[in-house]
């Protein structure tokens, strides 16, 4: 392993390490909800896939030992889950080094700024990772803020997802679906804050003026006459009135009792005709001009 870091590993664990085995706690379908909630929460990251592993890790241990079992146990039960949510997750495992923010930066820059570090403060000593004290101290600060945090508040969740299964289990009032409560002793009765929202609205029930179906419809300003849309198209189609056209005289159904035609163009054809017919007629009408008068009733006289 070549890098700041390189014959750590070694050092501290030996060349030659077995792989420590252990019966797995969960199994089954109680297994599968675990990891998919355990994804759920590696998938949440910015920097990279292996962000909230050790948080991860954390949160699942502390909960198994206080389940009762053992530190070695519950340490193995957790990193196998988390290694399998991120196996599902399309993640490579990197090196220790590969995993380090400043791992794409040279060793002859600072590990925070990325300047060149000067040659004088290179030379006998061991290779400096920082620049200055500043930068020292900036990266010291980002990493603590950061792990007191983010990653907390990651463990946190990943506890609280094997703290939830040992409680007892109840069915959602609202939605009918099984959930686990968060806590021994809680009242809730609905698994989500959605399904309470929806549990307060206060909208009495109707009948479906069609099936006769009672419903409630989805908001107060809903007119919620009919339970569904075929319903609705239903009752519209039996609503129709039978009438005969004015201009071609065939039956068709009506949506009111005020209609007369059976399509659009009938309606445009009735009354160009009513038009034309109404012009012809006011041109055959005699005005009474003063010549007209004399020649009709002068002439009378």
């Amino acid at each position: 392993m070549a890098g700041y870091w390189a014959g750590y590993s070694e050092y501290r664990y030996g060349s030659e390490r077995s792989v420590p085995t252990s019966r797995p706690i969960l199994k089954g379908e109680q297994r599968k909800h675990v990891i998919d909630r355990v994804m759920d929460e590696l998938r949440d990251w910015r920097s990279c896939h292996f962000e909230h592993q050790g948080a991860c890790v954390t949160g699942l241990r502390s909960a198994l030992c206080i389940q009762g079992y053992g530190w070695g146990r519950a340490d193995f039960e957790a990193n196998a889950i988390v290694s399998e949510s991120l196996r599902k997750l399309g993640a490579k495992i990197p090196s220790w080094d590969e995993g380090q923010r400043e791992y794409l930066i040279p060793r002859e820059n600072c590990k925070w700024c990325s300047n060149p570090i000067p040659d004088e403060d290179r030379q006998g000593k061991r290779d400096p990772r920082y620049c200055s004290p500043v930068c020292a101290k900036a990266a010291l600060q980002y990493r603590f803020a950061e792990n007191q945090w983010w990653r907390h508040a990651k463990g946190w969740a990943a506890y609280r997802i094997l703290d939830r299964l040992k409680q007892p289990e109840r069915i959602c009032a609202q939605c009918g679906r099984s959930f686990h409560i968060k806590r021994k002793g809680s009242e809730a009765e609905y698994c989500s804050q959605r399904c309470h929202q929806k549990s307060r609205r206060i909208i009495p029930e109707r009948s479906c003026l069609e099936c006769g179906t009672s419903f409630r419809p989805g908001s107060q300003r809903d007119i919620g006459l009919f339970c569904s849309v075929a319903c609705r198209r239903q009752n519209e189609a039996a609503a129709k009135i039978e009438k005969r056209c004015d201009h071609c005289g065939e039956l068709f159904k009506a949506k009111t009792a005020k209609a007369r035609f059976c399509r659009k163009s009938h309606y445009l054809a009735y009354w160009k005709a009513q038009r034309t017919m109404e012009a012809k007629d006011k041109s055959s009408v005699v005005y009474l001009t003063p010549a007209v008068f004399d020649m009709f009733f002068l002439r009378a006289a």
